[in-house]
This record gives C-alpha cells, structure tokens and sequence, in this order.
C-alpha cells in the first residue's frame, strides 16, 4: 500500500516568527491529527504534518511522544511506548519518501540546535509540537538503548498490515451497518431543501438495493454478489474502472455531502483527498432517536464471527428537517455504513496474507439490502471454500455458506448451506417459534426444490440463533466486539 505524505505545512509561533530548529537526537512531542481512510495516521511533528503508518493504535487528539534519530539512511522515527524501557520502548514509525524529505529539512544536521552526543536527547524550545522538557527525560535504560537500536528495513507487507490493522481500529469505532443510512436516505430523497447533487447521489445508493417480490433468481443474487464493494480496491489495482457497487456509490455520497456541508459553512470546497479534516460528527442526531433505532447496535464483522442481520429501522430525520442537520446525519450514516465495508473487506482476506497458498480457499464476507413488500432488509452472507486449489483425487470440493435474514414477520433466520458434490446439507435456525414451526411445515418443499437441482437433499430446522464460536483469546490487533 503506498503511503502519501501530504505537503510540507509550516507553523508559526504566536508573534509570527518562525518556530526554532530542531536536531536529530531529540524525542519532540507530536500530535495526533487524523487517522486517514487507508490506515495511515497524520501527526503534526516538528512544523510538519507527517503521515506515517504505525504498528501500534494511535488516536486522534492525543499527544505521542517521538524519538529522532539521524542514521547514514537519513532521519528515523520512533514511536515511544509509555511504560516500557529498553528496544522494547521503540516503536518504529513508517514514513514515506515525501515526507522524509520534510523531515530532513525539519532537522537538519547542523542546525539552530546542538547536535546530540550518541545515547542523548535534548530538550528544545517548548511550542506545539517541539520538545518539551519532560520529554526529553527518558528513563536511563531507554535512553541509553535508543542509539543501539538498529533501523531494519521495513518489508511492503510490514508496511501493508500495519496500514491493515489501523484501518479496521478506525473502522470497527464508527461503523453503524446499511440499515440506518437506507432508512435516512428515503426520507432525504423526498426532501425539497438538499440540492440535486445529494439527491443524486443518494438515489444511486438506494438503486442498489435487490428486489425480492417476485422472488430471488440465481443471477440476481450474482450480480448483487459482485455489486457489493467486497471487491473494489482489488478491480481499481487490476486497472478497471470504477464499477457501480456499493463501496463506490458510498464513497461518491460522501464526497456529495461533504462538498454540501463545507459549502453550506461558507468554507472552499475541495477534492476528497485534498479536504481538510471535518470534525467527526456525534454518534447520535440532534434530537431524541426512535427507540427501536437505539436498540441495540449491530456487532462489527470479522472472520468468525456470527453472521447478522439488519432489519429495517425507522429513520432519524422528517422531510422537513433542515437541510444542514439532513446532511450531518447522512454524513454520520455514510461514515458508519463505509466502515462497516471497510471490516467486510478486512474479514475476507486470508488469516496471514503472506500464507495465503498454503491458508484455507477463498472466503468472502458480504452484505446484500434486499427490498421486500414487508420493508427493507440488509442480509449478511459469508461464503468460503475449504481447503485450496483443486481437490485431491477421489475428493470432492466442499463449499459453505452462511447467512442471516430478518423481515417480517418471521424475524431472525439463519441459514447454514454446505455442498459436498451432489449433497447439499442445510440447517436453518429460526429465533422465533412459530416461524421454525412454518420451516418444519415445508421441509418438504425445499426437499423437492433442492431434488429438482440434482442435488441430495440433507435438511434440519432448529429453533433459537446458531451457536456463537467456540471463545478464545483474542489475538493481537483484534477489536473488542461491545455490541454483544
């Protein structure tokens, strides 16, 4: 993943002169400005808007402490873990081309400031984002170990997962699911305030949901498989054009809102990438939310985990809302439902990407809205092959498909398909009774329906949710699940 470093930004101290120089050797305190969509995270560090991909969380607003160094390679950056001493304190923090050359010319060897001896660090003049006194007062073990600590080259796939890991840490706070930014999109297409470039945009997204009235063909499904946004960073990467899936629909919505709200601020509008920071709005709207809407969140996905269903919610906003306070929840909406991709994604990758031959098959993890007479319905799909490449002789290649379903009036259903050659084994749980009572009655149906695809039927209904996997401790850089 390359790594791009946004110009070099100068600050100015408070009468307008230029803030003091800086020299390798020193640990400066740097700020937390933004975590950028693709896992690469912003600090004001030295005069200087760094972008940098670290392996540990940083958050944003927080104030990190940074140690410099100068190496026949040029400037080195690392992050200092507070509590720990020794290499162990030492973070290594990824910087692009870009911007090492920023901080080459932030620390120039020779500058304002006396270059520090090996094995010390210096406390500078105290600004924002300089060094501060306390900083500088390492303990002794850490101090001492800073110089000995060697620069190893950082490999593209060290490089790819930590942007990976910080993606979905910024992904897994925000992310809210499709059902709440459907709700909200109906009632904004109807209002007569937003201008016609959210309406558009928002029409786009609301295209995409899947008509199930008439039923559910094969090539539907299909097409709605690959309009999901499951695959399109992987499309853009092989050269093709952007499609209109999902993902692109949503990223296009939230470049319409933001020009729509930095407009209506009175503020220059700009690309996507060029814009500046927005504050992230609150979780909530302004105003009491329906309580069916607060309920319960809906669990962030990730590999393993119990598929789950959105059912539809009622919106947050009236056509008549303003048109300033439509767009604010339409931008928390669109924000909360790319997150949710954004974990889809993650979770449809292979356990160690760089074992991925010698890992399991393919596995991917979706989402479908379906529009149904009883309302709109988000579905969750997960489908994976075992084993890899082509079976071995006298073995046949299994495939496994999991989904979760919720639409009046049957409620939650689950469904868990396994198709072993020509035997399709089936089980569907139904967390209502009397709609596990309505799958027993038609078990019969569905065993015609399967005879009539050649396949042997094998087929059992239960009654409650499926079980949750089996826990275990969660490994490094997996994301607390609140929600349940």
């Amino acid at each position: 993943m390359d790594i791009v470093a946004p110009g070099t930004v100068t600050f100015t101290t408070q009468f307008g002169a230029p803030a003091p120089g800086n020299s390798p050797g020193e640990v400066v305190e740097a700020k937390v400005m933004q975590l950028l969509a693709d896992g690469r995270a912003r600090l004001a560090l030295a005069n200087t808007l760094i972008d940098v991909v670290s392996s540990v969380p940083l958050a944003v607003g927080a104030t990190v402490r940074v140690a410099v160094r100068h190496t026949l390679e040029g400037i080195r950056l690392g992050l200092i873990e507070p509590g720990l001493t020794g290499a162990k304190a030492i973070v290594p923090l990824v910087v692009d081309g870009p911007s090492q050359a920023a901080l080459e010319a932030a620390f120039p060897v020779g500058g304002s400031h006396t270059r520090a001896p090996a094995g010390q660090f210096t406390a500078g003049h105290v600004t924002a984002g300089h060094v501060t006194a306390d900083a500088a007062r390492l303990n002794a073990s850490s101090s001492a170990s800073m110089p000995q600590v060697p620069s190893p080259p950082v490999s593209p796939a060290a490089v790819n997962a930590a942007a990976l890991a910080q993606a979905v840490r910024g992904a897994a706070v925000r992310q809210s699911g499709l059902a709440p930014l459907m709700a909200d999109l109906a009632v904004a297409l109807r209002s007569p305030s937003l201008p016609a470039a959210v309406t558009v945009a928002a029409a786009q997204v609301l295209a995409l949901r899947v008509p199930v009235a008439d039923g559910l063909p094969a090539a539907a499904l299909k097409q709605a498989f690959a309009r999901s946004g499951l695959f399109l960073e992987a499309g853009l990467a092989s050269g093709a054009d952007a499609p209109a899936d999902l993902k692109t629909a949503l990223l296009t919505l939230r470049q319409v809102l933001r020009a729509f709200m930095a407009a209506d601020a009175g503020v220059p509008v700009r690309s996507e990438m060029a814009a500046p920071p927005m504050r992230a709005p609150p979780l909530v709207p302004a105003g009491p939310m329906p309580e069916q809407a607060s309920a319960q969140p809906v669990p962030p996905p990730y590999r393993g985990a119990p598929t789950t269903a959105q059912p539809e919610l009622p919106p947050a906003i009236a056509i008549d809302t303003p048109a300033e306070e439509i767009g604010r929840v339409l931008l928390r909406d669109t924000e909360g439902a790319l997150g949710r991709q954004t974990l889809l994604q993650a979770a449809s990758l292979p356990e160690r990407p760089s074992h991925a031959d010698a890992a399991g098959g393919p596995r991917w993890h979706f989402e479908i809205p379906f529009a149904t007479p009883q309302g709109l319905m988000i579905a969750q799909f997960e489908i994976a092959r075992d084993g890899h490449g082509t079976p071995a002789e006298g073995t046949k290649a299994v495939w496994r498909a999991r989904f979760s379903v919720d639409v009046e009036p049957l409620g939650a259903i689950h469904a868990q398909v396994a198709l072993i050659g020509e035997r399709a084994a089936v089980t569907l749980w139904a967390e209502r009774p009397e709609a596990a009572a309505r799958f027993r009655a038609g078990v019969a149906d569905l065993k015609a329906a399967l005879a009539e695809a050649e396949l042997e039927p094998d087929i059992m209904i239960r009654d409650g949710a499926p079980p949750r996997p089996r826990e275990a401790a969660a490994p490094a850089g997996r994301f607390l699940d609140r929600a349940t």
